[in-house]
């Protein structure tokens, strides 16, 4: 017998589809770039497919703030990029896996969390404290 339901929202995925192969090469070769130079693991490879083109990476903290998991998919002749949210982890910076985001009105989390992947992605120029030579992707695409 259940005798409590607890609303909210536990994790948001956002993905960014219809990527080309060698886009997405282009991302995982510059973070291979990344950790060689930094010396911290940034990326590893989860999961290769039977015949080895097809392959899905994870990015690892200190790319995007906590709460942001980064999962690379690439998929020949199309892949993508996910975007794993955990709304609680993300808005306290401190990790709970468990605990639910309730969000009121005046909650901008969302917004927040686009500008914190649009950050990296959609400024070839950006000056913070991560250059990606090919981050940049068309919106038109």
């Amino acid at each position: 017998m259940i005798n409590y339901i607890e609303n909210g929202i536990h994790t948001i995925e956002l993905y960014l589809r219809s990527m080309s192969y060698d886009k997405t090469q282009a991302v995982v070769d510059d973070l291979y770039q990344h950790q060689k130079a930094s010396g911290n693991v940034v990326i590893h490879k989860e999961r290769q497919w039977k015949h080895g083109i097809n392959r899905r990476y994870c990015v690892y903290d200190g790319l995007f703030p906590d709460g942001i998991t980064m999962r690379i998919d690439q998929v020949n002749p199309m892949g993508g990029i996910r975007f794993i949210v955990n709304p609680s982890t993300y808005d306290t910076q401190e990790y709970h896996p468990l605990a639910l985001y309730k969000p009121d009105k005046k909650s901008h989390l969302i917004r927040d969390v686009f500008r914190d992947i649009q950050g990296e992605f959609s400024d070839p120029q950006h000056s913070g404290l991560y250059k990606h030579r090919a981050w940049y992707f068309d919106k038109k695409e």
